[in-house]
């Protein structure tokens, strides 16, 4: 694995309380962070057949996924190309066209202009001009990503470490069984849920379940190269399971019989909206797997609701920054140093 993080041991100030919730910080994230890292979109099995389309958004950014003829997956922002309307507003479903809500100009699954009511036939106009804006899309262990950047780096490339870490897993949709997705909203900064997602300091209070059952002497959390944080959990009963945070906004927890996949969309400011993914082994059985997702529904309910009091108390204008532990927030501070590199100097640093 790449090489961990070394902090010195300068005392660190936490980011500015003003960066969780304001519009200008939101616009600049959305065009600095979110347009130019992978953004997990959804499961290739929604995406099986020639003319499977899913309509998504990503940081209020509208995208549509298609699975073309030849059966590629292909990606493109869900605006029409003559006055902004949308190609669907359906959430999933199949065609043959992608044509726009709005005044009916169509395009083929390449994105490529075919019909415009009556402009087609006018002077001048040049369809080829009009093709709609394509995203790089790609897929990877049954998961399809977008990228706004097209000329970004590779999706294995930007996963890194997070590819060889999943090889000793089993295979999502292949040698494990999907079972259930869900979204839920929370009224808080999604950079609020990943401060909280990167460190294992607030486990003992916030999730007491679950602390009760780590053996924390010998759970490891640490900053790595290549933008994510790494934490290997050793339980009481000497199982083990593998979190990630991979930066900006992707999260992987895996267990022996479970793996739970989970992305943070900013909504607004004050809001996101958590996408949830959960696998099961085909030899777990009902009692199990209802077993593990009331735990793992336990987890996001409690973290939710602190990241909800943190979020009311940084938008009061009484908490302007605080201090990071240096050993017990680390992943956070990796986190916070990678939101300054890509928005500071848009914003205002500290």
């Amino acid at each position: 694995m790449s090489r961990i993080i070394e902090f010195d041991d300068q005392r660190v100030k936490t980011n500015p309380a003003d960066w969780y919730w304001r519009e200008d910080v939101m616009r600049h994230e959305r065009q600095n962070i979110f347009k130019k890292n992978w953004q997990l979109c959804a499961r290739s099995a929604q995406l099986m057949n020639s003319g499977d389309y899913l309509v998504e958004s990503i940081a209020g950014l509208p995208v549509i996924l298609v699975r073309t003829e030849d059966g590629e997956l292909k990606a493109y922002q869900n605006v029409c190309r003559h006055r902004a309307g949308v190609l669907s507003v359906e959430s999933h479903n199949n065609c043959s066209r992608l044509r726009c809500i709005y005044h009916g100009w169509t395009y083929n699954l390449d994105g490529k202009l075919i019909k415009a009511p009556a402009i087609m036939q006018e002077s001048g106009f040049d369809a080829e001009a009009f093709s709609l804006y394509p995203l790089l899309c790609e897929s990877w262990n049954g998961l399809v990503f977008v990228n706004f950047n097209i000329k970004a780096e590779s999706l294995g490339s930007w996963l890194g470490d997070i590819v060889g870490i999943m090889n000793e897993y089993p295979k999502l949709d292949n040698e494990f069984v999907f079972v259930r997705e869900e979204s839920k909203a929370i009224n808080a900064n999604w950079k609020s849920y990943a401060d909280n997602s990167c460190e294992g300091y607030h486990l003992p209070l916030v999730h007491r379940e679950m602390a009760a059952f780590m053996n924390t002497a010998l759970t490891r959390i640490e900053a790595r190269e290549g933008e994510y944080v790494h934490f290997d959990v050793t339980y009481r009963d000497d199982c083990q399971a593998c979190w990630i945070y991979k930066y900006p906004n992707f999260l992987i927890a895996c267990e022996k019989n479970y793996i739970n996949i989970q992305s943070t969309d900013p909504l607004s400011p004050g809001t996101s909206r958590l996408r949830d993914y959960f696998w099961f082994s085909p030899e777990c059985t009902e009692e199990q797997i209802q077993e593990n997702l009331k735990a793992s529904d336990l987890v996001t309910e409690e973290d939710r609701k602190i990241c909800e009091l943190v979020q009311k108390n940084l938008q009061t204008g009484v908490y302007s920054t605080g201090e990071l532990s240096l050993t017990q927030e680390q992943g956070t501070r990796y986190f916070q140093q990678l939101v300054r590199r890509d928005i500071g100097e848009k914003v205002g640093q500290i």
